[in-house]
């Protein structure tokens, strides 16, 4: 870093000082699903609604706002502009990081190094609720590579650092020096705190790298990864808010937030409570949670029912669950667009199919077995051999 770091903010709309509440959870919210619901689920729905919003107001009324420092860690690098700006476009328009109520923010500011790779987040996934005069980019001059954790570092944070602010700063995990780390994080923690301000640093790492150290200097710890976009998103990330892993069994601090280019070309963004990975997988969730049977559902998504049995598996909540967790009210009107919601029979209510806990997939009852081994797809009719005649009750032959 240049000993001369003079901050030249670019020509950006003043910060408004509106401030955002803390919302619910993502998915706090739950309805009718569609075409497929009808009036004898709508006990199934209700009591699905009432048990998340006692989970929720639960939550609300122990979680206090964060302020102070956010740590985020994040492998993949093609995500990283996009995991930025969520969480960025979260603070402003929920209150929240991974669910994490935090301190009430109007602006975020994001700081970087002149002529950086990190300087094109604030050119690309930035929402509405971002550009509407709360961004602002200070780009320090002279500085090719920007280390917030550094004397120097903090320094300049601090400078920059003020009431209701959100500030970013991106770093990579080979330019840390341990001490300074973590030195750098608790006067930035004590300052941020001080203020009621956010410092939100994301640090981008290797599989090799052991970032588990840093976790305990943060107010808050978000895990970053990449996961399958579902319809219309351009890109899809999983937000895993280790500091709430206690919280996770009832649907907390894990949420998917998914990625849509408008046709004006700016970005939206859609959060709720992270279910699998694979997108399939979660319409899978949602079909199952509206009792549809397993071999109709493998005839919706075109997997085979083992297939599905076996991406329920490792869920950490299945559809029949008893924390509230239910599909999104609007997932029919989604989906129906790329797959057929109706070829298997989807509009009938079934008890959806457990996986049991020694891990056995659930059967396909789809085909019957017969008694010579084989599997046909047919029903097979037998009827009962017709007895033989006696010898001497049968008729005379001629000789």
């Amino acid at each position: 870093m240049s000993p001369a770091q003079k901050p030249v903010p670019t020509s950006v709309t003043a910060p408004t000082t509106t401030s955002s509440q803390a919302s619910p959870p993502a998915g706090h919210t739950l309805s009718a699903t569609g075409s497929g619901t009808k009036a004898g689920s709508n006990t199934h729905e209700l009591a699905a609604t009432e048990t998340r919003l006692s989970i929720n107001k639960t939550f609300r009324d122990n979680a206090a706002p964060a302020q102070g420092v956010v740590l985020m860690t994040g492998i993949d690098l093609t995500i990283q502009a996009a995991a930025v700006a969520a969480c960025a476009n979260s603070i402003l328009a929920d209150g929240t990081i991974a669910d994490q109520p935090v301190c009430p923010v109007s602006a975020v500011i994001f700081l970087h190094a002149d002529g950086s790779i990190e300087a094109t987040w604030g050119k690309s996934y930035t929402s509405k609720d971002v550009q509407a005069g709360k961004l602002k980019r200070v780009v320090i001059d002279n500085c090719r590579n920007f280390n917030p954790l550094s004397p120097e570092g903090v320094h300049l944070l601090v400078r920059h650092l003020t009431q209701q602010m959100a500030l970013f700063v991106i770093v990579n995990y080979r330019d840390l020096k341990r001490d300074d780390a973590i030195a750098a994080l608790a006067d930035l923690s004590a300052e941020a705190e001080k203020l009621g301000a956010l410092v939100v640093i994301y640090v981008q790492h290797t599989k090799k790298d052991d970032v588990t150290w840093l976790r305990k200097y943060g107010a808050v710890s978000v895990e970053v990864r990449k996961c399958e976009p579902g319809p219309g998103a351009f890109v899809a990330v999983v937000l895993d808010n280790l500091t709430l892993a206690s919280d996770h069994m009832q649907g907390i601090g894990r949420v998917t937030v998914e990625a849509f280019r408008e046709p004006d070309g700016v970005w939206s963004y859609r959060r709720e409570p992270f279910i699998a990975d694979r997108a399939v997988i979660r319409l899978a969730w949602y079909l199952a949670w509206e009792r549809v049977k397993l071999r109709d559902i493998a005839k919706i998504v075109g997997l085979a029912a083992s297939n599905i049995s076996r991406g329920f598996q490792p869920l950490l909540i299945q559809p029949k669950n008893a924390v509230g967790l239910a599909p999104p009210p609007d997932w029919r009107i989604r989906w129906e667009g790329s797959f057929d919601l109706n070829s298997g029979n989807a509009d009938v209510k079934r008890e959806p199919a457990d996986v049991p806990s020694n891990g056995a997939a659930p059967q396909d009852t789809s085909q019957e077995k017969i008694d010579t081994g084989f599997t046909s797809s047919v029903n097979v009719k037998t009827e009962p051999a017709k007895p033989r005649m006696p010898t001497d009750a049968r008729p005379n032959r001629l000789p």
